[in-house]
């Protein structure tokens, strides 16, 4: 399902409202459960995210550093960034932006990471 639009900036509240049904080949997305975001925000230019493109989101509770994830904040309100890791030391999970020119070095600190899914495809209107 493409599911409405997931915030890429500060954290939202967003409501999941199914928009319509496409089929995804298993030869190109992977098998498994899988959902379409479509973004709203300016964080993940870097990592070749743009507003209005489609993001393939896998189901699972489960992500290694390094991964675009649609995570939850510690309000609970929910947003697309990438999995930078736990720091001990603070005892937090790091959420990163990747929009260096406009976030310099902006992370979201959670203290229970709560992942929704991880991206594995950006789907972009030409």
């Amino acid at each position: 399902p493409v599911t409405g639009d997931i915030h890429c900036g500060d954290p939202r509240s967003q409501e999941e409202q199914i928009e319509e049904y496409v089929v995804l080949p298993d030869s190109i997305f992977g098998k498994g459960d899988k959902y379409i975001l479509r973004c709203k925000g300016d964080s993940m230019e870097d990592a070749g995210i743009s507003e209005g493109d489609l993001v393939v989101i896998r189901v699972t509770p489960q992500a290694e550093k390094g991964d675009i994830v649609v995570a939850l904040d510690d309000e609970g309100q929910n947003t697309l960034k990438r999995y930078e890791g736990y720091d001990s030391r603070k005892q937090m999970h790091i959420l990163g932006y990747m929009n260096e020119a406009s976030y310099p070095d902006r992370k979201i600190e959670v203290k229970e990471l709560v992942v929704q899914g991880v991206a594995g495809h950006v789907i972009k209107k030409l």
